[in-house]
């Protein structure tokens, strides 16, 4: 699969990764709703691509990111693929501007942990 980001530019999701697997993350509830999700909730000025970039082409590109550094040190395609779906996952949980309002979150619902919910919808993907 290819893609093109304005941070990573051209980006090519291949082998070891499972294509089916890949997209059926895609399609997931968990990673389509941050399609629309800022990846800031503030202006960079330095780097003003990050003011309108999104959730779900960050999560891609740190994928492929996973994806170079794991085909390079991992060796076996099941840990070069769990760690691909954990890298696409990891925003997959992060509520409606991102880690700002997580401390309100815990005052309202004290055993509110993205990093729980992430793990637990990750599980349902991880290869076995």
């Amino acid at each position: 699969m290819e893609f093109h980001d304005v941070l990573h530019g051209f980006i090519r999701l291949g082998l070891p990764f499972n294509r089916s697997l890949l997209e059926e993350l895609l399609v997931s509830p968990e990673v389509e709703r941050l399609r629309n999700m800022r990846l800031m909730n503030f202006s960079v000025p330095l780097i003003q691509e990050l003011a309108s970039a999104k959730r779900l082409p960050h999560s891609v590109g740190v994928c492929f990111l996973a994806q170079e550094i794991a085909k390079r040190c991992l060796g076996s395609e099941k840990k070069v693929s769990t760690l691909m779906v954990a890298a696409l996952l990891h925003d997959a949980a992060i509520p409606p501007y991102g880690h700002l309002v997580e401390a309100t979150l815990r005052k309202e619902h004290p055993k509110f942990d993205h990093s729980e919910i992430l793990r637990r919808a990750a599980l349902r993907y991880v290869p076995s």
